[in-house]
């Protein structure tokens, strides 16, 4: 039974690194402006909303970490 386990853990590990390769490959490369960007207008008020903190990564990268982060700790 723990033969099973352990081929079952390595089958998920090998699918988590074909995922992680293929979301590496997938992304671009942007290049940077030599331009400066304009700034943005000053809101007043409390009810200016938007992105607290835009973080630079993929959804489908996060979604995967919590997907395989679960999937661990339910084998454990």
């Amino acid at each position: 039974m723990a033969q099973y386990g352990n081929s079952v853990m390595r089958f998920l590990l090998a699918i988590a690194m074909v995922i992680i390769v293929m979301l590496l490959f997938s992304s671009t490369v942007m290049g940077q402006d030599t331009a400066v960007a304009p700034t943005p207008p000053m809101e007043n008020g409390m009810d200016s909303t938007g992105d607290g903190f835009a973080l630079p990564v993929s959804e489908a990268l996060v979604c995967f970490s919590v997907l395989f982060s679960m999937l661990i700790v339910m084998s454990q």
